[in-house]
C-alpha cells in the first residue's frame, strides 16, 4: 500500500494552520508593545526638558553648557487646600557667555531650572514662572519666560479643576563657580482662585518654597 505523501495529509494541514495562527498573533503583540513603548517615549521627552550635545538654544543661538548636576527630588506642597505642587527635578548649570533677551550680555553665568507639577482640586490661576527665586549664593532674581527651545516655559494661566499641568521654571544666576555651590533655593510665586464669598480668606496664596538640595 502507497503511502500518502506529509504534505497531502490531514494531519499535516492542522498542524500547519495552528503554527501559522500562533505566529500571527506573536507578531502583532510585539507590534502593539512596540508601539505603545514608543509612545510612552514621546510623552516623558515632552513634559520634562533635556539636555543634549551638553548646550541650550536661547533665541536663536546656542550656549555652550560648562558644568551642570540634575537632582532628582520628591517635594510635594499641599498647604493650600485647593492645589498639589510637586517639584520633581533641579537642575543647575553654569554656562559660557551668552546673550539676554535684549541682545545684551547677560550679568549671569548660570540657570537653575525646576520642573513643576500642579494638580488642583478647584479651578485655579496661578504664573509660577512669573515668581522669584534665590539660592544660597545668588539674590533674587526673575525667571525667563521664552526662548528656551528645549524646556516648556511660560505654561502657567488657569487650570481646571482635577486638571494636572506641568513644566520648568528657568531663572538666570549669577557667579557660580561650581555647580555643586549651590545648596539651597528658595522659590516665591503666586495662586488664587475666583470666588462670591467675601468671606473666604483663602482664595489667594503665596507660595514659598524652600529646597534643601541633597
Amino acid at each position: 500500500m502507497e503511502s500518502k505523501v506529509f504534505y497531502k495529509t490531514w494531519w499535516f494541514w492542522l498542524i500547519y494552520t495552528a503554527v501559522s495562527i500562533t505566529l500571527v498573533g506573536t507578531a502583532l503583540h510585539m507590534l502593539n508593545s512596540s508601539k505603545t513603548a514608543s509612545s510612552n517615549g514621546q510623552t516623558t521627552a515632552h513634559t520634562n526638558g533635556k539636555i543634549n550635545n551638553n548646550s541650550l538654544t536661547f533665541n536663536g543661538a546656542k550656549i555652550k553648557i560648562k558644568n551642570h548636576r540634575i537632582y532628582k527630588l520628591n517635594f510635594m506642597d499641599d498647604s493650600w487646600t485647593p492645589t498639589k505642587v510637586a517639584i520633581t527635578e533641579a537642575k543647575i548649570l553654569k554656562l559660557d557667555t551668552f546673550k539676554n533677551e535684549n541682545g545684551k550680555p547677560s550679568e549671569a553665568n548660570g540657570m537653575v531650572i525646576l520642573h513643576l507639577i500642579i494638580t488642583p482640586s478647584r479651578d485655579i490661576k496661578t504664573f509660577p514662572g512669573q515668581g522669584t527665586l534665590s539660592t544660597n549664593i545668588s539674590s533674587e532674581t526673575k525667571g525667563i519666560l521664552t526662548g528656551i527651545s528645549e524646556f516648556k516655559t511660560n505654561w502657567g494661566g488657569a487650570i481646571e479643576k482635577s486638571v494636572k499641568k506641568e513644566g520648568d521654571l528657568i531663572f538666570p544666576i549669577k557667579n557660580i563657580s561650581k555647580v555643586s555651590d549651590i545648596t539651597k533655593i528658595k522659590l516665591q510665586f503666586d495662586a488664587d482662585y475666583d470666588t462670591s464669598d467675601n468671606a473666604d480668606e483663602d482664595y489667594t496664596h503665596n507660595y514659598d518654597i524652600n529646597l534643601n538640595l541633597p
